[in-house]
């Protein structure tokens, strides 16, 4: 409830980054717009709006998705709805074998930040 705090996002994602020691995430935050997910239609006082999230990131295994997509869902004041990601292998051709880690997959988000607003008296 209430009006969304972008700025508490950027933290948010940096901290995580940090504490889960992933390696690069690019992201960016579009302009909050009224939700309008099918079949959804708001009532009793209040509007529903989302701000839409695209999330790059580079991770040495699935797990690291899944725990920052856990982690960001818990830190938030919003609720967090997946749209999609999309996880590719990088290909890192015939070399290798040295004993530096390495991202090894790469991921393409978009979530939904969805917030709720009490409706303004007319």
């Amino acid at each position: 409830m209430g009006e969304e705090k972008r700025l508490d996002w950027v933290d948010t994602i940096t901290a995580i980054k940090n504490e889960r020691r992933l390696f690069n995430i690019s992201y960016s935050i579009e302009p909050q717009k009224p939700l309008d997910y099918p079949g959804f239609a708001p009532g009793g006082g209040v509007n529903f709006v989302a701000s839409r999230v695209k999330v790059e990131m580079q991770l040495l295994h699935e797990e690291d998705l899944l725990n920052f997509i856990d982690d960001l869902a818990k830190r938030s004041r919003s609720y967090l709805a997946a749209r999609n990601c999309d996880v590719q292998r990088i290909d890192r051709g015939s070399g290798g074998g040295g004993t530096t880690l390495a991202p090894r997959l790469r991921a393409s988000c978009v979530f939904d930040l969805i917030t709720i607003r009490h409706k303004k008296p007319d």
